[in-house]
């Protein structure tokens, strides 16, 4: 298949506007697929602690339970996106459903680490297909100019995952201490369901013999490495420096294979990203303004979590549901978002999508903890709530319509993986601004008060607050007079570090206030599906 061949799914749904109900049945299927991939990916988080009891391990390495799967999911995305385009997109979302739902079975009966980091591997692979697989089959079932609301509907599945999964997570990881085994059973019971659903009405695609696209190996192995390279610096560089041999390593193959990428798609016959898709102003403002909001949302799932344990003395699982006022309005908004992208266009849901996460970061940024968490938490999860809830679910529509039809599932994966990325890279950010201005704090406050700790007890302090070291054990070599002061000047560190993160996730908001003026005022008009100029 050559970069302008017909697409081997089901044609563009332009021309009835009336879903039949199998198409409804395999939306509803896909929407269910969602649900999984977002289950999964925040629900393991909570996961941790008995996981890290489990085997044995240390806070950094059952850190890496979560953070190898993500950076494989990002990793793959974009290639999976170009595999569902080229060799069928039903063919792919099966593959990935199994993958997944394989991974899931492996991780509930692992009873090795390397046995639950190399099924989590294979998790994020089966994701990779899935998400794009998604995104194209609803960009050729559905009228262009409803794809914006059924967009939201998909991201909706998805947000719903992010509330069940901790939620899910904390119930069974309560039940026993083998308890987190069941969440990953749960969470293949979910894709079966998707799975089903998918064999019966998502329609078949025609005989793979027929396609005559080469895979791209070289650009695979290029764009691969250069993400995999920036994301594992940004993850390393928290518990290792800037000047870490690692860090430095990661990120200067990153670069090169950043810098090589272009030059091999522009030489294989067929690309894995087309370079022309560069030259599409729609599609790369689309994927910027899908990736710039995730900043604040991110650093939230982080950090509120151990910042109401710390400074408020929240429980483990009053932490988490702190949380709920943004992921409320994360899942529920984006269907409503979609309603108005259709009928408006795109400039004024994402200015009223950054509008409001600017508002929310500064608001977060000027409280202060004596406020409560009502009033200097919870204002801002809404109005970032908002902004993510309203910005992403057009920002994918904005990706697919700016391309043709056959290339739907790349474009949705390049959205997604550059939404991925630049959230793992914010969370980094964070923890680096966390760190350092705890330390700072808690070294001057102890400095006033003529109390000295080691650098080795000031990295665990450091950590405690971060919620990478246990607070007990931080503080078991400091002498019981000293641990009012310490714990004070933790407090009030852990108290400053938070609220700087926002200054930067405001930055990132600003950005894309001022790329709203590129998008176009009225609404994207598009033949199909969609090709804008």
């Amino acid at each position: 298949m050559s970069a302008t061949a017909t697409s081997p799914d089901v044609k563009p749904a332009d021309a009835a506007e009336k879903l039949s109900g199998q198409t409804r049945l395999a939306l509803a299927g896909l929407v269910i697929v969602a649900f999984s991939i977002g289950l999964d990916y925040v629900g393991v988080g909570i996961l941790l602690v008995p996981i890290e009891r489990s085997f044995e391990l240390s806070d950094s390495t059952a850190q890496w339970v979560m953070n190898i799967y993500a950076l494989t999911f990002a990793m793959l995305i974009v290639p999976g996106g170009r595999l569902c385009d080229m060799f069928g997109r039903k063919k792919m979302l099966i593959i990935g459903i199994v993958l997944f739902m394989a991974a899931a079975i492996l991780n509930a009966t692992a009873v090795e680490l390397w046995w639950l980091l190399g099924s989590r591997v294979l998790q994020g692979m089966g994701a990779a297909l899935m998400w794009p697989a998604c995104m194209g089959i609803f960009a050729v079932s559905v009228p262009a100019r409803r794809l914006g609301v059924f967009i939201g509907l998909l991201l909706t599945g998805c947000g719903l995952g992010n509330i069940v999964g901790p939620l899910v997570g904390g119930a069974f990881s309560g039940i026993a201490p083998w308890g987190w085994r069941l969440f990953f059973v749960f969470n293949a019971v979910t894709a079966l369901i998707g799975l089903l659903i998918a064999l019966f009405t998502v329609p078949r695609t025609p005989d793979e013999s027929k396609i005559k696209a080469k895979i791209d190996y070289l650009g695979f192995a290029a764009l691969s490495i250069g993400v995999f390279g920036i994301l594992y610096a940004f993850d390393i560089v928290i518990t290792l420096s800037w000047s870490s041999p690692a860090v430095i390593t990661s990120l200067v193959v990153s670069v090169v294979a950043f810098t090589v990428f272009p030059f091999i798609e522009r030489r294989v016959t067929d690309p894995l990203v087309n370079p022309a898709f560069w030259h599409n102003r729609l599609f790369v403002v689309s994927v910027a303004m899908n990736g710039l909001v995730v900043v604040a949302p991110f650093i939230m799932f982080v950090y509120v979590p151990v910042y109401t344990q710390v400074v408020y003395g929240y429980s483990f699982a009053l932490s988490g549901l702190a949380l709920l006022p943004l992921m409320i309005f994360m899942a529920g908004l984006s269907p409503l978002a979609g309603i108005i992208y259709d009928r408006l266009g795109p400039r004024l849901v994402m200015l009223a999508a950054y509008t409001s996460a600017l508002s929310g970061s500064v608001l977060v940024a000027l409280s202060a903890a004596g406020w409560g968490y009502w009033a200097s938490i919870a204002p801002g999860l809404v109005l970032i709530g908002i902004a993510y809830g309203v910005a992403v679910g057009p920002a994918g529509t904005m990706a697919l319509a700016a391309v043709d039809p056959k290339d739907a599932s790349l474009a949705g994966g390049l959205g997604f993986a550059f939404h991925l990325a630049l959230g793992a890279i914010a969370i980094s950010i964070g923890t680096l601004i966390l760190s350092t201005t705890l330390m700072h704090v808690v070294e001057t406050d102890l400095d006033k008060v003529q109390v000295t700790v080691s650098e080795s007890e000031l990295r665990d302090l450091t950590g405690a607050a971060a919620g990478t070291v246990r607070r007990d054990d931080a503080l078991a070599e400091i002498p019981a007079s000293d641990r009012p002061v310490v714990q004070g000047a933790i407090l009030s560190g852990t108290d400053q570090g938070f609220r700087s993160m926002f200054w930067v996730s405001g930055g990132f908001a600003l950005v894309g206030l001022f790329l709203v003026l590129l998008l176009p005022r009225g609404k994207i008009e598009t033949d199909g599906v969609a090709a804008c100029p």
